[in-house]
Formats: structure tokens, sequence, C-alpha cells
């Protein structure tokens, strides 16, 4: 079954608001997971995992994972790579024009997502897998 942007960002903000306890009419879609919404990164794992059974879905992978997470190894650069970034442009608006001005620290990436960038990673994960 395809969805569409509206159906998405309906399940999402829904989904949203389960986990912050809230109300969908007080979410905003540029509003960001953690400094407007107050996520931490254990509620947007689990917020992750909700999406991705409402959706029948699979969104997180082994790089997502990885951005999600501070460095702690000296396999991962500290900042994001032009690859990256570039990667991340339809997720995150501005990341491009962030990097270009700064560095992005691969540990605030979380801090850097909004509701909308929800909407845009699920849409964007239901085309690569054919939904």
């Amino acid at each position: 079954m395809g969805f569409t942007q509206e159906q998405i960002r309906e399940q999402v903000w829904q989904a949203l608001a389960r986990s912050l306890t809230r109300s969908p009419r007080e979410i905003r879609a540029t509003d960001t997971l953690v400094n407007d919404l107050g996520m931490d990164s254990l509620d947007f794992l689990d917020l992750m995992f909700a999406l991705e059974k409402a959706f029948q879905v699979k969104i997180r992978d082994a790089d997502f994972d990885r951005l999600l997470k501070p460095t702690q190894s000296d396999t991962l650069p500290p900042h994001l790579t032009d690859e990256e970034v570039r990667a991340m442009e339809p997720m995150i608006p501005g990341i491009v024009e962030r990097a270009q001005q700064a560095q992005v620290a691969r540990n605030s990436v979380l801090a850097l997502l909004t509701a909308d960038s929800l909407v845009a990673m699920i849409a964007l994960k239901l085309r690569a897998q054919g939904h």
C-alpha cells in the first residue's frame, strides 16, 4: 500500500504525540525533536521502532544508527563527511549550508532533526523499499 505525504505526516505526528505524551496539534513541522520537543536518543529509538511498525518498513540501518551515536571510537571521525552531509540533505534542510559554515559534529545530528525531517525520512525509506 502506498502512503500519501499527508498520511505519512499524520502517522508521524500521532507517533510523536504518543511518544511525547502531548497532542498532535502541539507539534509544528519545524519543531526540532531535541530542543523544541524534548526528545533524547532513547526516546528517538523508541519512536523509530513505533514508526517501523506503523509503516511496515525498516527505517534504521547501520549508517543511520552510527550517525545518532556520539563518537566514542577512533574508527569514526568526530564530524560528518561531505558525503554524509549530502546524504542527509533530503531529511535535514539546511545541513549543507551549515556544513559550509562549519563542520557538523557527528553527535549533533539528532538535535538537527525536525518533525518534518521524520516525514521526509519515512517517505524516502518507503520509496527506497518499494512501498
